[in-house]
């Protein structure tokens, strides 16, 4: 999970979060509490994206 700067308590919006969309195929990354400005991301909460891996075992 990746967290906007000051989460969980204290909050800051208004920044920018990475577009990762070069990510190999199995990684998957989904986005909360963002909104599109043009080519960016903005954060407009705590929680902004979380990033999950695909394997076939776990070691």
């Amino acid at each position: 999970m990746i967290a906007a700067p000051g989460y969980p308590d204290n909050v800051d919006k208004g920044f920018s979060v990475p577009l990762l969309d070069d990510l190999p195929s199995d990684l998957q990354i989904d986005y909360a509490a963002v909104k599109k400005d043009g080519h960016n991301l903005i954060s407009s909460g705590g929680r902004v994206a979380t990033i999950v891996g695909h394997a076939k075992k776990f070691n």
